[in-house]
This record gives structure tokens, sequence and C-alpha cells, in this order.
């Protein structure tokens, strides 16, 4: 079997607040392979940003990792290293392309100086060729007037340039995985389409690795080979984004699905899943999705479920066993 690019096993972040620690990513474990895009979908707070920042080693200073591994091509291990020893992965083995480019962009820089800083740093060509590389790389993902838009600054392009420049951003240093953070979240509808268009040529053409985070299902569907649900921090199914779709299996899956604007029914209330994400501090030790689920169980409420695996998908779940044919949804 392939070794994977990144391997995550049992990973938990902590944040330390004034009256104790307290868990936010909890026994996390998957894989991203070459060439393969790997979702990961929740409702805000479930753990999908504070993930890829732990992978990245950028966590806030009162959050840390307290166990577990994060394995990077194989060999290099993460979570033991250095800021210097980060500063040599971050930008050429691994880059990260955040959620709102006009944060991620220096305001009095201009853009094609910010393209062009990975390849400064960590190459030894001409100013001229890594400008000469900047330009080309800036017209591969799809900015017209590259030569020009080279000296301009943020606050003087279009929400869809300055994400187009953040990606270029990432891939500059050729890296063997990008992270990718809600890239269309703040995006119009038809930027958005040509957003995505872009991440499928990039995945078809420069077969690069990614871990793709977002809240939007269609998004997902366009993109992603597997997909990670996340809720309260734990991972409660994986499997193809395909079979997640057509047939979830966790009661959390089937109301992401449910929720999902539908033309069919158009004119009926949207659905939505009821209650709220637990705070850190209201986390209990059964199944973290308790409180929420139409199909819960005694044995829910204080045993965590463990985990399933059923056809392609596994799946956290106490209606679940190895042994019993899948419910119906």
């Amino acid at each position: 079997m392939v070794e994977p690019i990144l391997d995550v096993k049992d990973l938990d972040v902590s944040f330390t607040f004034p009256d104790g620690q307290y868990k936010a990513i909890d026994s996390l474990s998957f894989t991203v392979h070459s060439n393969e895009v790997v979702g990961i979908v929740g409702e805000s707070g479930c753990g999908k940003t504070l993930t890829s920042l732990a992978i990245m080693g950028m966590l806030p200073d009162n959050a840390s990792i307290t166990n577990g591994s994060i394995c990077f091509r194989h060999k290099r291990h993460l979570v033991s290293l250095s800021e210097k020893e980060w500063q040599s992965i971050r930008g050429r083995a691994i880059s990260m392309i955040f959620q709102e480019p006009m944060t991620a962009l220096n305001p009095v820089y201009p853009v094609g100086k910010q393209i062009s800083e990975v390849l400064i740093k960590h190459t030894k060509q001409s100013r001229k060729a890594i400008k000469e590389q900047t330009i080309q790389l800036m017209k591969q993902v799809g900015l017209p007037r590259a030569e020009a838009l080279y000296h301009s600054y943020p606050h003087q392009l279009s929400g869809g340039m300055r994400q187009r420049i953040v990606i270029a951003m990432a891939l500059i240093g050729e890296p063997d995985l990008i992270i990718a953070d809600e890239p269309t979240t703040a995006l119009d509808v038809t930027i958005q389409s040509q957003i995505i268009q872009l991440f499928r040529k990039l995945k078809q053409e420069k077969k690069v690795s990614m871990l793709f985070i977002s809240h939007d299902w269609g998004v997902l569907s366009q993109v992603c080979d597997r997909v990670l649900v996340l809720y309260a921090g734990q991972l409660v199914e994986t499997g193809p984004i395909s079979r997640l779709v057509d047939e979830p299996l966790h009661p959390y899956t089937k109301g992401l699905i449910r929720s999902i604007p539908d033309r069919a029914k158009r004119g009926e209330p949207l659905y939505t899943i009821p209650g709220r994400v637990p705070p850190l501090k209201e986390r209990h030790r059964g199944c973290p999705f308790y409180d929420r689920c139409r199909e819960r169980m005694e044995i829910c409420r204080t045993v965590r479920p463990k985990t399933v695996n059923i056809k392609e998908q596994m799946v956290q779940c106490h209606l679940y066993t190895e042994e019993m044919d899948v419910p119906s949804s």
C-alpha cells in the first residue's frame, strides 16, 4: 500500500484557560495520499480550521497538541519541530490558503512581491528569474494583465483576484500538500465557480495533494475525493464524497445533507439541525452529538462510540456494528 503524504494519528489539541485545560480536537486520525483531495466538513466550532493550524504548526498561544502524531512524507514528525525547522517547510513543502485573502495579504507590499517571497527565501534563483516565474504562475491561475498586476496592492484588486493571488502564493513553492481553508466562502457565485474550476485544474495538471476545508457540500462534491465529517472535534464519519452525499450514515451527516437547499423542496422551510455545537466546557464523555440527535439511545450519553467500517465508509455511532446491515436513512 502506498504511504500517505500526511498521516495524522490520535491527535488531541487542547486550549488552556484559567480554570483548566479543555480538549478541542479529540483523537483525530486521517490520511492524505498523493494526488488526493480530502475534504473536511462541519459546522463552525467543530475543529476544521484548528486541525489545519495544528498541521501547520500555527496554533494560538493558549492551544497545544497534547497527544498524537502528525507525520509528513513518511519521515517528518511535525509535532516536535522547532520554529526554525518549520520555516523550511511552510510555503515550500506545505502551504496554506487562508479563508479571507484580505487578511492573508500584506496591504503595504505589491502582490507580486508577496508571491515571490517563497522563492526568495527557499531558492537561489536570480530576482529576474523569480519575477518571471511569478508572473507566469499569475497567468496560470487566471489573472489578466499579470505583468501590471505584479506591482498592484491588495486593495486595488477584486475579491476574486485577491483569492487567486493567495492561491498563487500557495503554489509558487510547488508544495507536496496544500491546505485550503474555505477558499470560496467570501466569493460571489460566479467567482466561486471560477475558483472551483481552478482547483480542479490544479489537481489534474499539477497532481497536488490537498486538504480542502468547507461547509459547502456542493463545493466539496466538485473538488474532493474523500470527506471527513467533524463534530465537536471528533471524526464522526468519513468516506468517498459520493457515498457520503448519497448514503450518509451518521445522524449528524444526515442532518448536514438534509440541510442542503433543494429546488424540489422550494417553498418549504429549510431544514436545520436543532441545537448548537457544544462549547469546549460543555462536552461530555459520550457521543458529542447526543444532545441534538433524533436517534439517540441511553448508551450514547455516557459511552463514546467505536469507529465501525461499513463498506467504504467509517462511522462513529452506536447505531452500527461491523456485522449489521446499514439502517435506512
